[in-house]
């Protein structure tokens, strides 16, 4: 995919995705700590490109230990 492939596309991507979820987080009071990535940090320069994209989002809810994980891969 060609707006995976560009390392500026993603990073807006991640941008958005984290001011969504500081907006959530303070509606709703229930989300105290995330993560989104999308980088060299879950994906390998052989998964960019063949146009393959691992993004995950990490999240903490309020008054909860364990921390959840979603996770997307774009083809």
């Amino acid at each position: 995919s060609i707006m995976w492939s560009n390392k500026g596309h993603r990073a807006e991507f991640v941008e958005m995705i984290d001011m969504w979820m500081e907006q959530y987080a303070y509606d709703s009071q229930k989300i105290i700590q995330w993560d989104v990535i999308c980088d060299s940090r879950n994906n390998t320069a052989d998964d960019f490109a063949n146009g393959t994209v691992h993004f995950a989002l990490r999240y903490r809810q309020k008054n909860c230990y364990n921390t959840s994980e979603i996770e997307y891969i774009f083809i």
